[in-house]
């Protein structure tokens, strides 16, 4: 399997930062391909299922998520070929709904909660309701 963009995940460079006379060692997580510390959870999940053949091309990945984690699944499912699709709220920034959406996943945006109830929660209720069908 060719990783092309996968294989900079994780490869993130490492700074010294010294404030007076304290130094520490800082690794760069944004500077992974999707942005952030999630790509490297989206790239391990998403080999490991494809590994053991729970998923294939044909699977549709589902998550929950308006943020970092929404936009490294997306962009590790589009170097994989593999379908996503986004359950957002509308907290959603525009920028990570458009990034989200230039990696080509489905977008899937709950509507207002009921009261009492969580975006996270009607998130969560959307998505089992997104696998049920």
């Amino acid at each position: 399997m060719d990783l092309g963009i996968l294989k900079a995940i994780g490869n993130t460079p490492m700074v010294e930062v010294s404030v007076g006379d304290t130094h520490l060692m800082a690794k760069l997580e944004c500077m992974n391909p999707f942005g952030s510390m999630k790509d490297r959870a989206a790239k391990s999940t998403l080999l490991s299922l494809l590994c053991t053949n729970t998923i294939n091309k044909d699977t549709t990945i589902v998550e929950s998520s308006s943020g970092n984690f929404a936009i490294a699944l997306s962009g590790v499912c589009s170097a994989l070929g593999l379908k996503c699709l986004c359950v957002v709220d509308s907290n959603i920034t525009n920028a990570n709904l458009q990034i989200i959406k230039q990696f080509g996943s489905t977008i899937h945006q709950i509507d207002i909660p009921e009261k009492n109830q969580s975006n996270q929660e009607k998130r969560i209720e959307t998505v089992k309701k997104v696998i049920a069908n």
